[in-house]
């Protein structure tokens, strides 16, 4: 069996999804609508670029409510998906979930802050 790795420069083939939604116009107006949306022909790249639109969305919300040093001690971090749209978490908070979870102060402190240095050091262990 071979396997393939994926790149962003893939094209999907055979894809689309059934949608439904309504619209309100100008007048007033709703009107549902049903279709199914094909992604024939689109790059991984572009969908995830399609995906990150709401994301960001959902992010600015939380971020609103935050000052902007809070805002921008995220800067350069990896955010999951399905975190983008939870409350931002204070450093002590990642640091106390990840004791909660077992490991000493020091070692927490060292996944927060350095997450690849924490990693790297996990990994070494093995």
């Amino acid at each position: 069996m071979t396997t393939s790795a994926i790149t962003l420069d893939m094209v999907i083939s055979g894809v689309s999804i059934k949608r439904t939604w309504s619209t309100k116009n100008e007048a007033g107006e709703t009107a549902k609508m049903n279709a199914s949306i094909d992604f024939e022909g689109i790059t991984l790249s572009q969908l995830c670029e399609l995906a990150c639109q709401p994301l960001v969305i959902r992010r600015q919300a939380i971020e609103r409510k935050l000052s902007v040093s809070e805002i921008e001690s995220s800067k350069g971090s990896v955010i999951h998906y399905s975190q983008m749209g939870l409350k931002v978490k204070s450093r002590e908070e990642k640091v106390q979930d990840i004791m909660a979870a077992g490991l000493p102060r020091k070692l927490a402190e060292k996944a927060v802050d350095d997450p690849q240095g924490f990693k790297a050091l996990m990994n070494s262990m093995k």
